[in-house]
């Protein structure tokens, strides 16, 4: 890989706007990610900020990364873990200082933040594939035991997200927490692959 401060440049500041569109899913409180939605449970109970449970997470799968690769590219994973530092701060400063000076209760305006959020996360991460220069820990964890293991990257993302789905309602459950799945969810799954795999063709660098 091709390490150039242009490359790390866009690459964060695209990582900032995937933090401003995951906040804003967050925010709207219609459904989030799988993923998201365990660290919100956990956030819940050990009141964690969620910015620090999503590096923390993040961190895990760079670390199964190290592991699987024996620390074959020092390099990347220091960039991989600025990246989501960058990433998790943005999410915390958003949800704890900004948030909370504004009051959104209307149903219609929630489901807009949640388009408006999923679109800004859609496109910076179809921007950041397009760099192929720091993907995100989760899917490259997923691809590196996809090449090591002969198994097929889509069947290892989706038991990740089986597995968060499953700890989020169970931990929803035991401890009476919010469901944080639900429509938005649904919608999510529809909207974000088709906006990643867009602008992924169509921006240029």
């Amino acid at each position: 890989m091709n390490y150039t401060l242009k490359g790390l440049g866009y690459s964060i500041f695209f990582y900032m706007f995937t933090a401003v569109g995951i906040s804003l899913v967050i925010e709207a409180a219609v459904g989030v990610s799988c993923l998201d939605a365990m660290n919100l449970s956990i956030s819940e109970i050990s009141k964690f900020k969620i910015g620090t449970l999503t590096i923390f997470s993040n961190f895990l799968f760079i670390i199964g990364d190290i592991i699987i690769t024996r620390f074959s590219n020092p390099i990347k994973y220091v960039l991989q873990g600025i990246s989501i530092l960058v990433l998790g701060i943005v999410i915390n400063i958003i949800i704890y200082y900004i948030f909370p000076h504004v009051n959104i209760n209307n149903y219609s305006v929630k489901l807009f933040l949640y388009i408006l959020g999923t679109l800004i996360a859609g496109v910076s991460i179809g921007a950041i594939i397009k760099l192929n220069f720091l993907s995100f820990p989760v899917e490259n964890f997923c691809l590196t035991i996809s090449e090591k293991y002969k198994i097929s990257f889509v069947k290892i993302r989706y038991s990740i997200d089986v597995i968060a789905l499953i700890a989020s309602i169970i931990l929803s459950y035991s401890f009476e927490l919010p469901f944080f799945i639900r429509e938005g969810t649904i919608i999510g799954m529809i909207m974000f692959s088709p906006i990643v795999s867009f602008t992924r063709e169509k921006i240029k660098f």
